[in-house]
């Protein structure tokens, strides 16, 4: 009977033991996917962006990792898989970021354009304004 009393003991100590463990386990999935959500949602706010202002070199390599984390996650590779969807996640960051700053610079550049034709103009005008008056004395 006391040998029956310590099998049951260590049964009851491996259950512990595994239902404590498989949260973990199940964490790291969870974070897995959390993480290739992130990248998804990223890489398509990537695509959005206006042709021309993004690169499409560090596109390829976001969804290149991007695929990397799902096939990760499939081989039941969680920690591999965060690591690509992290990847994925700074190569979209980095083509969102550079467009951004596409659009800022051109925004500068228009603003600039505008400024200078409209000094432009006003120069226009005060010399037309002084040939009427000289053209009236």
């Amino acid at each position: 009977m006391r040998k029956f009393g310590t099998t049951i003991g260590s049964v009851i100590a491996a259950s512990a033991l595994f239902l404590t463990a498989t949260p973990a386990f199940a964490g790291d999935e969870e974070d897995a996917l959390a993480a290739i959500s992130q990248a998804q949602g990223k890489i398509e706010a990537a695509n959005k962006l206006k042709v021309g202002t993004t690169s499409p070199e560090l596109l390829a390599r976001a969804e290149a990792s991007l695929r990397l984390a799902q096939e990760s996650l499939k081989s039941g590779k969680e920690q591999a898989a965060i690591r690509a969807a992290i990847d994925a996640q700074q190569f979209a960051d980095t083509v969102i970021g550079e467009s951004q700053q596409r659009a800022e610079m051109d925004a500068q550049v228009q603003a600039s354009t505008v400024a200078g034709a409209q000094q432009d103009a006003a120069a226009a005008n005060a010399r037309a304004d002084a040939a009427e008056r000289a053209a009236s004395s």
